[in-house]
């Protein structure tokens, strides 16, 4: 490491629901992650979507299962910006978005 570089928080390999949109827009969209650190997500985009750009602030909600946590069902509400969009190779196949996390919350689930 470099003088001066930050170290990247470490990535999970986790797949769970996550429900996003551009900040302030009434509407969700579903998708479902590919990775998730302590800074950002990595997820798929809801077919047909197509409205987030790079730097488009976001509302995310991730929906951890309680497999994962041993417990309760647990919701991250969270605020941040779209970083990248990585188009798919595959025909219909929607794009992958990476989004920072710069605010986060924790709601649980009793169910």
């Amino acid at each position: 490491m470099l003088t001066g570089d930050v170290p990247r928080a470490r990535r999970y390999q986790v797949s769970f629901a996550i429900q996003y949109r551009r900040r302030k827009e009434r509407r969700w969209q579903s998708g479902i992650t590919h990775n998730v650190s302590a800074s950002g997500v990595l997820f798929g985009e809801s077919a047909g979507d197509g409205q987030l750009q790079v730097d488009t602030p976001v509302e995310m909600e991730l929906i951890i299962p309680t497999d994962l946590l041993g417990g309760a069902c647990t919701r991250v509400v969270c605020t941040g910006r779209v970083t990248r969009i990585i188009e798919c190779r595959i025909v219909d196949k929607p794009p992958v978005i990476a989004a920072t996390i710069s605010r986060y919350r924790l709601l649980r689930n009793d169910r």
